[in-house]
């Protein structure tokens, strides 16, 4: 408990609304005993006396503020409900009382008005205590030396006037220990308390000691000292508020022991307890740790229906740190039962509630808390950038003196992280610390669990030894556990023993599932539906597992969250990959097809939140992008968060899912000389589905490692044109050969449709090689990426170009000297002088741009994407009012129907997918195409300003010449004249420009 006399001015005040009835005059010689005054209505104390005096405030019983006026005073805030004040006020001053808690539970105070000049030696020891008192309200900063403290309490117990005073020296030495990590101390400090209080004759006060050293027994993760402390009560009538902290203590210890039970039972217990003495504050922390057990017992409504019932219920100062861990509480609920746009929504009202109260002790621990749980939504999202950062940020919040649990599952979130991002020795390192650390604290299926998936990434890595082990862990478990049962589950499969395994699996039942247990659950299913001869209920456990999580993304309010949710599906389709690579050419082919990504349709048009939410982002990551242009705090994470946590609109449908055609219809519409590609990645192996008019078929690939560690080196010679083009002719050989190993068709196509998936979206496919061809691709066949959409394409039939510029001649961002001529250029290139229209590329004009189904859309501008940054690809775009640059996201883009037939982005890195291979992100272009734009060029990386002169009059004039006005075949124009040139001839400069697409396959298009 802190408490603090606040200024003149305050108190004069809270005074004037003091009531009558609340209003004392007091006299020398008073001694009073008074309720402790309403929550409503505080209470004035004046002074009558013609001199001055020294007025003594007690509390008994309820903790109060003391605000007023006093030329000396000191506080004594310990132990909590029993503190004291004393204040040395002049004839006509008054001070107000207040109750710090918004409760109408029973206390009293007592007030003693002395105006004598005698000696008082408790009063002069306090006085010397004073300075000593405010110190032990607070912990030092880290490094700073608490033996001067302690040397000065050791000297304040031994001059003690009386056995109270000696037992408040105690009492605080051992809060002052406490609150600087030193645990062990401080329960030795507090038993010496609780016993010099017992000496004194004060039973309430020994009490408050005893509360102390058995709450700092289960800070220091001792529970079963703690469980085994309150034992029976000997007294009669209703417990004292001490007695139900002790008994709230051990409730907690058995929780934390995962006695589940026995902490409901006991929750039970002191809640109605809680409630019958009106003790609000601690009656909310109480349902919160009873929601917990409901919760480790899986009665998830239970649990949620408990929480929300305490959110009204948390009002006053410590409210906002009690309606944030309500919300996280909240979150995890939802997680854990796959509504992640829900948890995310929780998630960030927990974060703005612990973010406005600064004041709280523990708020740098509830933030951290908070971040660990937005890190493991991240992962389930498969943004593992985001999510890494999330949880560094929670390590800077916790310390392992005082908070082990928390560092241990922060541990074991980081390790799931370097997991799915294939640092499999990092993540077992994090595991064996996490698994320490819990068993340190006596948390032993909290151990085991981390434990369990040290065992699973050894399965994974083919440990023989780790099967072995995984029979051992599930005979020595008595707690459920979804991830043993999967795992038990998958080592029951890999030795062929299906009983063992389908017992295993439906033991998981209608238990919570998170996103990622569900998509394991299918997996696991199919696979055993398989190794039992059931090809058919195989296929189909994975149709509705896919059918499960599409209704769960289509649900969501944010256009973002659904596609990154449709992206977690990526499980699925490696599971049903797997079993067609041999099967029959034709069944395999048209299986194949049936599950590759789809997105159905345009996302809702946006309302106003959401795009207000989309917005919020774009300001705040300019401002952190460019600090110069910030004008007041602000956070692109807490920003990102609610972007992504905006509710689906009232009213409105989910957006429909709506069949995709059989793959024969497509290859009926498919123009002679296409080819369409599509890359399977079933885990372990790979292989292309190829279709075209004629026939379609999969043919064998490297193994997907080997086909991304090929990209990656590819793309890393294209970083600079410094490299020479034989290495960069290298890697792009060695790229064709682990994707076209094969069976590819016997020449190159005149069009090259590549499905787009993360990994394929950054392959630079100009610059390949086809089988038994010397050239590069370019020279044959207009190639690029396309999205498949179950929505029909907008026509492409105008000329009309909308040219937008951003040159940024400002201070900012260096200025694009060039951009101011590509109007002209364009006018120039193909006489389409009447057709063009130029303006400032301001958010205003791209967004009415992009909605303009009449207009060719070319916006000169700067553009960047951070590599695994979710959001982090967009363009910088000139001021509203001229002034400084606005920033435009891909999230925000998305948010939008996008009408325009063509864009055209000359701009650097817009079509780099920031995840690409790693994380589930988008590219600003691949945005574009899913919010309903038909074709994109794009730059894959940073683009030269003076090539601009060159590429885009060529691709305008190709385009002019062309009936179909198709963006792809004058993207191979604008690449060719680039690579005939001398100053841009290296493949860096070429390459970049890239094609996407979106192609309607669905069944009613």
């Amino acid at each position: 408990m802190f408490l603090v006399v606040v200024s003149l001015m305050a108190a004069t005040a809270v005074a004037q609304v003091a009531t009558a009835d609340g209003e004392h005059a007091l006299m020398c010689g008073d001694s009073l005993v008074l309720p402790t005054p309403a929550w409503e209505a505080p209470l004035r104390l004046s002074s009558s006396a013609s001199g001055s005096a020294w007025l003594d405030i007690e509390e008994r019983g309820q903790d109060v503020e003391v605000e007023g006026q006093a030329s000396e005073r000191v506080e004594v805030p310990i132990p909590p409900r029993w503190g004291r004040f004393l204040l040395h006020v002049s004839p006509g001053q008054s001070v107000v009382v207040r109750r710090r808690q918004p409760n109408h539970a029973a206390g009293e105070l007592r007030v003693a008005f002395d105006c004598t000049d005698t000696d008082h030696p408790q009063r002069d020891w306090l006085l010397r205590a004073n300075e000593s008192l405010q110190r032990v309200r607070k912990a030092m900063p880290p490094g700073n030396d608490l033996s001067p403290l302690l040397a000065e309490w050791e000297t304040l117990e031994r001059s003690a006037p009386d056995g109270a005073a000696r037992a408040l020296a105690l009492h605080a030495t051992a809060q002052a220990l406490l609150l600087n990590g030193r645990s062990v101390d401080a329960i030795r400090a507090f038993a010496a308390a609780e016993n010099a209080w017992v000496s004194a004759g004060d039973a309430e006060r020994a009490l408050a000691a005893r509360v102390g050293r058995i709450e700092t027994l289960y800070s220091a993760g001792r529970y079963v000292e703690v469980a085994n402390a309150y034992g029976k009560r000997t007294a009669t009538g209703s417990p004292s508020y001490f007695e139900i902290r002790l008994r709230n203590a051990q409730c907690v210890a058995l929780r934390a022991l995962e006695k589940y039970l026995q902490a409901r039972d006991c929750y039970r217990e002191t809640l109605p307890l809680l409630e019958a003495m009106d003790e609000q504050h601690e009656r909310v922390l109480t349902m919160q740790n009873a929601a917990s057990a409901e919760r480790a017992l899986g009665h998830d409504a239970a649990a949620a229906d408990m929480l929300r019932k305490a959110l009204p219920l948390a009002i006053g100062p410590s409210a906002p740190t009690a309606r944030g861990r309500i919300h996280l509480q909240l979150a995890a609920l939802a997680a854990g039962n796959a509504r992640l746009a829900e948890s995310l929504r929780e998630t960030n009202a927990a974060l703005a509630e612990f973010s406005g109260d600064l004041q709280a002790e523990n708020t740098a621990r509830w933030q951290a808390n908070t971040l660990i749980q937005l890190a493991q939504a991240y992962t389930e999202l498969g943004t593992l950038d985001e999510a890494y950062l999330a949880v560094a940020d929670a390590f800077a919040h916790l310390s392992a003196r005082d908070a082990r649990e928390r560092v241990a599952l922060a541990l074991e979130v980081l390790a799931d992280i370097d997991r799915r991002d294939h640092r499999e020795g990092d993540a077992a390192r994090w595991l064996g610390e996490a698994q320490r650390l819990y068993t340190a604290l006596g948390l032993a299926e909290k151990a085991r669990r981390a434990h369990v998936a040290a065992v699973n990434l050894r399965m994974d890595a083919g440990d023989a030894e780790a099967i072995a082990e995984v029979e051992r862990l599930s005979e020595e478990t008595t707690q459920p556990s979804v991830d043993l049962d999967l795992l038990v589950a998958d080592a029951a499969l890999r030795n062929g023993d299906v009983r063992s395994a389908a017992r295993r699996l439906d033991a998981i039942g209608h238990r919570p599932l998170a996103i990622s247990q569900r998509l394991q659950l299918a997996q696991w299913r199919s696979r055993l539906a398989r190794q039992q001869g059931d090809a058919a209920r195989a296929e189909r456990i994975l149709r509705d597992a896919r059918d499960e999580m599409t209704a769960i993304a289509d649900a969501t309010g944010s256009a973002a969250l659904r596609y990154l949710l449709l992206s977690t599906q990526r499980p699925l389709r490696a599971a049903a990959f797997a079993p067609l690579f041999d099967a029959d050419a034709d069944i395999a082919a048209a299986q194949a097809w049936e599950w590759l990504a789809v997105y159905s349709g345009a996302p809702l048009a946006s309302s106003e939140d959401t795009s207000r939410r989309a917005q919020a982002f774009d300001r705040a990551l300019t401002a952190e992008l460019l600090p110069s242009l910030a004008t007041a705090p602000t956070s692109a994470s807490r920003a990102l968060v609610d972007a992504l946590a905006a509710k689906p609109r009232e009213g409105v449908a989910a957006v429909a899912t709506l069949p995709i055609a059989p793959l024969a219809e497509v290859r009926r519409e498919l123009p002679a000389g296409t080819a369409l590609m599509a890359w399977l990645d079933a885990g372990d192996r790979s292989a292309l589905l190829w279709v075209t008019r004629e026939r379609a078929w999969l043919a064998p690939a490297a193994s997907p490692r080997e086909v991304r560690d090929a990209i990656a080196a590819l793309r890393r010679a294209l970083r600079n044109a410094d490299t020479p083009i034989v290495a960069v002719d290298a890697a792009s050989s060695r790229v064709s050969a682990a994707l076209w190993a094969a069976d590819a068709p016997a020449a190159p196509p005149a069009r090259l449709i590549v499905i787009g998936e993360d990994t394929l979206n950054s392959v630079p496919w100009s610059l390949l090689h086809w089988p038994g061809h010397a050239e590069p691709l370019i020279e044959t066949t207009a190639s690029g990426v396309a999205s498949l959409v179950t929505t029909a394409q907008v026509k492409q039939d105008t000329t009309r170009v909308r040219a937008l510029v951003a040159s940024q001649a400002g201070d900012v961002l260096p200025e694009l000297r060039l951009a101011q001529t590509e109007p002209g250029l364009i006018r120039t290139a193909g006489g389409l002088d009447a057709s063009v229209s130029t303006a400032a590329a301001t958010r205003s004009e791209v967004l009415d741009a992009f909605d303009d189904a009449d207009a060719i859309v070319h916006i000169a501008a700067h553009g960047i994407a951070s590599k695994g940054r979710l959001g982090y690809s967009g363009l910088w775009l000139a001021g509203s009012d001229g002034g400084n640059p606005d920033f435009l996201s891909w999230l925000d883009v998305i948010e939008h129907r996008i009408r325009a037939p063509l864009i055209v982005l000359n701009a650097c890195q817009l079509g780099e997918d920031s995840g690409a291979i790693a994380n589930g992100s988008s590219s600003f272009a691949q945005a574009l195409v899913l919010a309903g734009a038909n074709q994109i060029v794009a730059a894959q990386w940073p683009v030269s300003d003076s090539a601009t002169g060159l590429w885009v009059p060529a691709f305008y004039a190709a385009l002019a010449a062309d009936p179909g006005r198709d963006g792809w075949d004058a993207l191979r124009a604008a690449q060719l004249r680039l690579r005939q040139s001398r100053a841009f001839r290296h493949p860096y400069y070429w390459v970049s420009l890239a094609g996407f697409s979106r192609m309607a396959v669905g069944a009613e298009r």
